[in-house]
């Protein structure tokens, strides 16, 4: 993250980094951040009354007799959340605009895009075409006459913010609550709405806990309304104050979906993710366990461990049944064949997108940026991390084979873009990535970028063949 407000201890940090005013965005990017971090502060006031509210009604619905559903209370905070940051994504918006009018007169998109690309692309497109840029606003975001955006809730600005920063993937916001000294890995992160959730999450189980001890009814949530993963959650840090596993039931499925929450804020399995089913693991290769199961038992015993935490001790009907019917296993047995055939096109498309899997001249490329690059960044002492260094040289490279460069002969970071250019050449002579936030492209994105290229290219050419055939036609036939 770019900064943090701490409601608790009224303070607001920033990265070391940032501070070091050795990047050339370092300042507005010093200035976005303190500027929306700010504004969480001024929001804070009215974010400690929802939470109040939350708290006070996930506590009515654990009273409730029969099933009880926390789907509207979580969704209740998550929008409360959503605002929350929109609205300090404008303050951060705004702050540049002030800074911008003391740089530019008059003040345009393509001056406020460049002064940091990473925090404007939210707010401004920015589209090439073969000589030039052209910078739009997000479409449905209105600027005021100073060129600022109102943060009124009767304007539509507040969703088109959401929706282009809160509501983002993962891998793109790569927010994390824990990484490993090492560095962060792609399940550490989460995105804006888990992140949040986890919190409210861990507080509806210790409601339904302390209501009703001794219910065996799982926790109901509609997790495909409100956009939640266990996964996520778990691999955010889930607190529940017992420490005991929580089942739960999403209904955004159909049928039903039976899950379990586990405490993951700490202990052993500290914000990691624990499937059910790993619990049941031996360890061996199932032709080496001890007692080995038939496929159809070891199917059957896959299923049962979702619901099993909910009756556990007694037999359960459904499975019950399933042992003495052929035709149920069969049903398992070709859902289990599915789920291994959609791994296997997920690992084949891994390894398709990989650097050995690229065109020579991508590979030859993706050497000379790698030596360029690390040696310039080493030279200028610049702040990056080994994956951002790593996912920026392959960025680099993908944009460079899309300009159809062969040789790298120099590079540097201007003005907030990371270039790299080519002697002797007059038509796309240089190819460039907005130099922070290549950093947080992950390679398998800039790998995939290649392919594409690559195609566009091939059929580039096809064309251009089939116009030399037809020019040597016409030819041919005036030659007569």
């Amino acid at each position: 993250m770019g900064g943090g407000f701490y409601p608790g201890s009224k303070e607001i940090a920033l990265p070391l980094y940032s501070l070091e005013n050795s990047f050339p965005e370092a300042q507005n990017e010093v200035i976005f951040v303190l500027a929306h971090e700010i504004q969480h502060s001024f929001n804070h006031k009215e974010m400690e009354q929802a939470r109040q509210k939350f708290l006070t009604d996930i506590d009515k619905q654990a009273k409730v007799k029969g099933v009880r559903d926390y789907t509207d209370e979580l969704n209740s905070y998550i929008r409360a959340t959503r605002w929350d940051e929109a609205s300090a994504e404008i303050a951060g918006f705004n702050a540049l605009v002030s800074k911008g009018k003391l740089q530019a007169t008059p003040l345009t998109l393509d001056n406020l895009y460049n002064m940091v690309p990473g925090r404007v692309k939210d707010f401004i497109d920015r589209n090439k075409s073969e000589h030039t840029y052209t910078y739009t606003l997000k479409p449905g975001l209105i600027l005021e006459p100073d060129m600022t955006l109102s943060a009124d809730k009767n304007k539509p600005n507040l969703e088109i913010v959401a929706q282009s920063y809160y509501d983002k993937g993962r891998e793109v916001t790569r927010l994390a609550s824990y990484c490993e000294p090492t560095g962060c890995e792609p399940n550490d992160y989460v995105d804006y709405t888990n992140y949040y959730a986890t919190w409210m999450v861990g507080r509806a189980i210790d409601a339904e806990r302390r209501h009703n001890p001794d219910s065996k009814e799982p926790l109901v949530l509609d997790m495909q309304k409100l956009k939640l993963t266990e996964e996520m959650l778990e691999e955010n840090g889930l607190s529940i104050e017992d420490r005991k596993p929580m089942p739960y039931k999403d209904i955004g499925q159909n049928p039903p979906f039976v899950g379990r929450f586990d405490h993951t804020y700490d202990g052993e399995k500290h914000h990691s993710w624990i499937p059910v089913h790993q619990e049941n693991r031996t360890g061996k290769p199932a032709e080496q366990a001890d007692n080995a199961p038939t496929k159809a038992e070891a199917l059957l015993a896959k299923y049962q461990a979702a619901i099993e935490v909910m009756d556990k001790g007694k037999s359960n009907p459904i499975f019950e049944t399933a042992r003495a019917n052929p035709a149920v296993q069969k049903i398992m047995e070709r859902f289990d064949a599915e789920l291994e055939r959609r791994q296997s096109l997920r690992e084949g498309e891994n390894n398709r997108y990989s650097l050995a899997n690229m065109p020579d001249r991508a590979r030859d490329l993706h050497t000379q940026i790698t030596d360029k690059l690390t040696a310039y960044v080493k030279e200028n002492n610049l702040p990056y991390s080994r994956e951002g260094l790593q996912n920026s040289i392959t960025a680099l490279t993908a944009e460079a084979f899309d300009q159809k460069m062969t040789k790298i002969d120099h590079i540097a970071i201007n003005e907030g873009r990371l270039m790299v250019k080519q002697d002797g050449r007059f038509i796309h002579d240089f190819a460039e990535v907005d130099a922070f936030r290549s950093r947080l492209t992950p390679e398998r994105d800039s790998f995939q970028n290649i392919v594409q290229s690559g195609q566009k290219h091939e059929h580039e050419e096809q064309q251009h063949e089939m116009e030399r055939q037809m020019e040597r036609s016409r030819s041919m036939v005036m030659g007569r």
